[in-house]
């Protein structure tokens, strides 16, 4: 946002705040040191500073005003029924129990998830994932066909290009290194993938549209030269997998991560309160009334 822009902003919030202000005798509020008040309703404060912080980036003079207006409208709209349902609402004891539940659910819910990361995802090996995959891998079927390769999009005025369709076929350190130095040069788009896994729907997605579907064409053919009216599409397959087969053990390796972690994380869980329940019983912390 413009300096110009805060600046007015400012003083239009200045001037809010006195109409505000004069509007209503207010009660003595102690005020956050270093913050301007901007609007104020029975002892709660909206200061400029909040607003400020949510006002969008490069908003311009006119919205800037409208959506501080919105704002100020909004926060004093949700205090005043907050405070309309304090009044008529008067079951204080059990909201009371609702807000201390679920306190005492997100305070449990983070001490697992600390546990869990502290003595499960760390103590997973890759000895466990690779055991789990060799024995579900009917968990790991392709939904669709996955590839490893090398892409490039040329401008088909790029210099050379004889030259950069022979070594894209190449799969060695030497051609490697030229294809990059010529793609840094002339291609606005590249990818070596040849050590991980592409969907083929995200190559797909980089080509023009094709007479037959990449995946049928991928079927029967490793490399893939197209062009439409201003670029050149050079794909290399190194490696493919076809719909239906099982996914390879590095592209599904968190996944099995993570699925150890549930499955542990139930019983590690279980342990920690059944030894907490029988430490405090031990050590005569808990007291059974009427057993």
């Amino acid at each position: 946002m413009k300096t110009g822009y805060i600046y007015s902003l400012l003083v239009w919030l200045l001037s809010v705040s006195l109409m505000l202000s004069s509007c209503h005798k207010r009660e003595e509020v102690k005020y956050v040191s270093g913050k301007t008040p901007l609007v104020e309703l029975d002892g709660n404060v909206l200061y400029q500073e909040d607003l400020l912080q949510v006002l969008p980036v490069d908003i311009s003079e006119a919205d800037s005003a409208q959506f501080a207006n919105r704002y100020i409208e909004n926060w004093l709209s949700e205090l005043l029924l907050y405070q309309n349902a304090e009044r008529n609402v008067r079951d204080d004891k059990q909201i009371e129990e609702l807000v201390e539940n679920y306190r005492r659910s997100l305070i449990v819910h983070e001490y697992q998830q600390l546990l869990i990361e502290q003595k499960i995802e760390q103590d997973i090996t890759m000895q466990e994932i690779e055991t789990f995959y060799n024995d579900n891998k009917n968990l790991f079927v392709l939904e669709e066909p996955i590839l490893k390769g090398l892409f490039i999009k040329l401008p088909l005025s790029a210099p050379n290009q004889n030259s950069i369709m022979k070594l894209y076929r190449l799969r060695d350190d030497e051609s490697y290194d030229e294809i990059e130095k010529y793609c840094i040069r002339n291609a606005p788009y590249y990818e070596f993938f040849y050590d991980y896994w592409h969907s083929v729907s995200d190559i797909e997605i980089l080509l023009p549209s094709m007479e037959v579907s990449l995946q049928d064409y991928l079927n029967k053919n490793d490399f893939l030269e197209i062009k439409d009216d201003e670029f050149l599409y050079l794909l290399n397959v190194s490696e493919y997998l076809p719909k239906g087969s099982v996914a390879p053990i590095e592209q599904v390796e968190n996944r099995i991560k993570r699925l150890l972690i549930n499955n542990k994380a139930v019983s590690y869980i279980q342990k920690i309160k059944k030894d907490l329940y029988n430490s405090a019983i031990e050590n005569n912390r808990v007291i059974f009334h009427n057993k």
